[in-house]
């Protein structure tokens, strides 16, 4: 009975509060935070540069060339149209994955127990997520697969046949990424 109140009432101040600690995790645990002066990794710099040239008409793998997917120059064309100087626009796109996984994360939690309880293990995701190696400085390929890995894994779990399978990609995942 508990339960199913709980469900009724809107979870927007749970996702207010997933956002904001998206944000504020990053602000420490990125280079491409704006308290770092500089990201000094090269690959975030390359993709930076081909986000730039995007928005300058270069047409990648033509003009550029960097062995990464073109949805990862988009977004930092759009990141560097948030700020042109520095890795700012990439914190913000950084935030908003972070916020995304957050957010399909406490939903699948939410399957399986309370609102409350499912917001505090959301709230552990970040430390599991940013000891990794592709975290280490921030602005990686896999960082920005997580949330469309998350988005799938929450799919999958509403569905009572496909949970096995759905637990089982989460094995998995963890074995190769973390």
């Amino acid at each position: 009975m508990q339960r199913a109140k709980e469900k009724q009432k809107s979870p927007w101040y749970d996702y207010l509060i997933l956002l904001c600690f998206a944000f504020f995790t990053l602000l420490f645990f990125t280079k491409s935070s704006p308290l770092f002066y500089l990201n000094d990794w090269v690959d975030s710099n390359a993709y930076f540069t081909v986000g730039k040239g995007i928005i300058h008409g270069l047409i990648p793998y033509r003009d550029l060339f960097e062995q990464k997917g073109p949805l990862l120059y988009f977004i930092h064309a759009g990141a560097y149209l948030i700020e042109r100087k520095n890795f700012t626009g990439v914190y913000v796109f950084q935030s908003i994955g972070l916020f995304i996984s957050l957010l399909f994360a406490y939903k699948t939690f939410t399957l399986y127990t309370t609102r409350k309880i499912a917001l505090l293990m959301s709230l552990f995701l970040p430390p599991l997520l940013l000891i990794t190696l592709f975290y280490r400085t921030g602005d990686s390929a896999e960082e920005f697969s997580t949330p469309l890995f998350l988005v799938s894994f929450t799919s999958l779990s509403k569905s009572s046949i496909l949970k096995l399978f759905s637990m089982a990609s989460v094995a998995i995942y963890i074995k190769v990424f973390l």
